[in-house]
């Protein structure tokens, strides 16, 4: 090996992080700017015609609008991402249905635990600004009322998708050659931003951590876009069976403590058989600046961050 390659390397690195940072920023503008032009034109249209429904009553269009300026932006950013160097993966390793099951007891355990620790940080801003607690979380203003076909279709199905396309399938299929650990990591916090609130930022992490995980050891997204509906389809089973049935919540609440006391007995059990490679011949350090202290990076964590705390700021 000679003296230079390690200098190349890090340039090689630096230079991928940044550009998937830059390519990620376009996916949240260009994704919030198709949304907002969609719901403009039609607000125009609707004034226009004089009637006296606006679309800010109904949350459908919103719904079906984000989901649309997403897949509409995913094309900005295959074509900003395309030639970037991939993983050479090797064969799918498969997982037998009790692996699975094992991966969808931590995921569930992920969802419900780092949940409540969001509910606890707004509950502290709640009370520091002394507003309502439901104000903080914009998915239930997004998804109450809705048809449980749109929410299985766009909620469930569609957005679960196309995210694991984009964090467990490209950035970490283009990160992922330069040390597992960082590439894992790194996706998971711009899973997290994607999200844009505090309320889904820490469960979106800590699922973002255990998928990627499990895509590195599968070496495929299949498995992560099936997790990825479950939880989803999960989350909003209450919402659309309706929270006021004291029953179903009451099996839901049973059922949450069990699913996380189970997942954290199998996450301490298992922990120690993680496994992860790092990039040979740079200090972890190091590398850390090379995942985050670039021109991409930097840009994108700053927007991305001043935008989560403008939307509890301006409530």
């Amino acid at each position: 090996m000679s003296d230079t390659f390690p200098d190349e390397r890090k340039q090689l690195i630096k230079k991928a992080y940044s550009q998937l940072s830059w390519a990620f920023l376009v996916i949240v503008l260009v994704s919030n700017l198709v949304a907002g032009l969609i719901i403009g034109f039609r607000e125009a249209y609707t004034e226009a015609k004089n009637m006296e429904q606006e679309v800010s009553e109904s949350n459908t269009p919103l719904l079906i609008y984000s989901c649309i300026g997403l897949y509409i932006a995913f094309i900005f950013f295959h074509l900003m991402t395309r030639k970037m160097e991939n993983y050479n993966k090797e064969k799918i390793n498969e997982l037998s249905p009790a692996e699975f099951l094992f991966w969808l007891v931590l995921t569930l355990a992920s969802m419900y635990l780092f949940n409540l620790v969001s509910v606890a940080v707004n509950y502290i801003i709640a009370r520091i600004k002394n507003i309502d607690l439901d104000s903080l979380n914009p998915l239930i203003n997004i998804v109450q009322d809705q048809s449980p076909v749109t929410l299985i279709v766009f909620v469930c199905i569609l957005q679960p998708f196309l995210e694991e396309v984009i964090f467990r399938g490209i950035i970490l299929n283009k990160t992922r050659q330069y040390g597992e650990k960082n590439a894992i990591v790194y996706s998971a916090i711009f899973f997290g931003l994607l999200h844009g609130n505090l309320s889904q930022f820490f469960y979106a992490v800590a699922l973002g951590l255990l998928w990627g995980y499990i895509a590195v050891r599968t070496n495929s997204i299949r498995y992560t876009i099936v997790l990825h509906i479950i939880t989803n389809f999960v989350g909003l089973l209450p919402t659309m069976s309706g929270n006021e049935n004291p029953i179903l919540m009451t099996i839901v609440f049973v059922f949450m403590i069990s699913i996380i006391t189970i997942g954290i007995i199998l996450f301490i059990r298992n922990i120690k058989n993680v496994k992860l490679s790092s990039a040979n011949g740079i200090e972890k350090a190091e590398m850390r600046k090379l995942v985050y202290l670039n021109p991409g990076t930097i840009i994108a964590l700053i927007i991305l961050v001043a935008n989560l705390i403008l939307t509890v700021m301006l409530l």
